[in-house]
């Protein structure tokens, strides 16, 4: 799955969306669920860890938990994080890669991919992608 989308942001505002947890709670999850604080590490380094759990808003013991290790951190161009194999991801170690380039000082275009995911699984995928990017995009909009 790939995502693109050009942010009216600095580079470095974007990166820090991404790495920071105070910020990145404000906006990622889907519509529809919440980050919260409390739950989430990010260490945006090779071998650094980011875990954090997004929680249903309607009911709150339905979660989804990110556990991921950092294989690739390229300040302030590129991230690329990988999942271990669970059943949950069709036992496939998942890999999200954000690559962040500067179209000019304030404009940034942001490439989101990840998988590899099933076929069926893919569409709903691509729908809470959307919505959590729409959620970063009017963050940065403020």
């Amino acid at each position: 799955m790939k995502l693109e989308r050009v942010l009216k942001a600095p580079r470095a505002t974007v990166w820090s969306a991404w790495t920071e947890v105070p910020v990145l709670v404000q906006w990622f999850a889907p519509d529809g669920w919440t980050v919260r604080e409390s739950d989430a590490v990010i260490d945006a380094r090779v071998g650094g860890r980011e875990h954090f759990v997004m929680h249903s808003i309607e009911n709150p013991d339905m979660q989804s938990p990110v556990d991921a290790v950092f294989v690739e951190v390229r300040e302030p161009e590129l991230l690329v994080g990988q999942t271990e194999a669970t059943p949950q991801n069709g036992g496939n170690v998942m890999e999200l890669r954000v690559e962040l380039e500067e179209v000019d000082a304030e404009t940034t275009l942001m490439k989101v991919s990840q998988g590899p995911y099933d076929a069926e699984i893919l569409p709903l995928a691509q729908e809470g992608w959307g919505s959590t990017l729409r959620k970063l995009e009017a963050l940065l909009a403020k």
